[in-house]
């Protein structure tokens, strides 16, 4: 029993770590400390695993429980950027209500080699969103599809995770150049988020200067324990924050799970709700958000 108290609390130690890295993550410069990537990619787990430990020590009666809620409790603005636990409200009938979906479609509707158009179509027809904003698709796709894009489209630089991971097994850690190549693919991850936060400041340029209520919204290949993130939400809401329910998982590529795709918006709008939907059309998950201007605002600039 002795053992078995000791290595929980010892795993428990280790899970609260983990999660200081990743929380860290955000603050250090995308080009330095590359071993925090892996905290960063991981921190969902990291604080499903830390919420079981908490649960096991309040079992055993252990003091430790203390500091894993403690843990949880200063790193709960990061954890409510992935797991929602907003309530859906019934929208207003009485007021003007849009909707914001933003997907990236994979390389102009081809995915799993197959062109998935006529899905995505049947699919949004049915959403009836009030705008679309698409990644990842070419002039003439847009022309066949039937809404208009009314928004800037963000999609920035890749990751280099999404694409190099898919080649990694389990019997590859095992392998000298296994590890090699993973702490390449972390690097390669910092070294690619530098570009992303140079392609914000251009985007921040644009926004910040804008007379009108901006909203940001796209694949930012990058998660909301990151600088990059940080440096694109600014001083917006997070639309999943404000209205999503539910663990949030945007890339499916991958079994770490990715939320890479975000809608940041303006203060002046006031968020009802957010779903992310699992398509099997292409290789990243649809963010939809319900939103409506506030009143005061309208009323005193329009």
């Amino acid at each position: 029993m002795k053992l078995l108290r000791r290595t929980l609390i010892f795993i428990n130690g280790i899970l609260i770590l983990s999660l200081l890295f990743g929380y860290l993550r955000q603050f250090t410069d995308p080009g330095q400390g590359s071993f925090l990537t892996i905290f960063s990619l991981l921190y969902p787990y990291i604080v499903i695993l830390l919420c079981i430990c908490l649960v096991l020590l309040l079992l055993i009666r252990s003091r430790w429980l203390w500091a894993s809620l403690l843990a949880l409790v200063l790193t709960s603005g990061n954890t409510i950027r992935q797991i929602g636990f907003h309530i859906q409200p019934d929208i207003p009938v009485d007021s003007t209500v849009y909707t914001l979906s933003t997907l990236n479609i994979k390389n102009n509707f081809r995915h799993k080699k197959m062109d998935q158009s006529t899905a995505f179509i049947e699919d949004f027809k049915k959403k009836n969103s009030t705008f679309l904003v698409l990644q990842e698709i070419s002039g003439d796709q847009i022309r066949n599809i039937a809404n208009a894009l009314k928004l800037f489209n963000i999609h920035l630089h890749t990751n280099a995770v999404t694409v190099r991971a898919e080649k990694f097994t389990p019997e590859s850690f095992s392998k000298k150049e296994g590890l090699r190549a993973f702490n390449d693919m972390l690097r390669a991850y910092s070294e690619n988020a530098s570009l992303r936060l140079d392609e914000i400041r251009l985007i921040n340029s644009e926004v910040n200067h804008s007379p009108y209520p901006v909203i940001l919204a796209g694949d930012a290949n990058d998660t909301p324990y990151s600088p990059v993130y940080r440096s694109l939400r600014g001083n917006r809401q997070n639309a999943f924050v404000k209205g999503g329910l539910g663990f949030a998982q945007t890339y499916n590529g991958l079994i770490v799970p990715l939320k890479i795709d975000h809608i940041f918006l303006d203060k002046t709008f006031f968020v009802y709700n957010t779903t992310i939907e699992k398509i099997d059309y292409s290789d990243h998950n649809p963010i939809t958000t319900s939103f409506s201007l506030i009143r005061s605002h309208l009323t005193a600039n329009y």
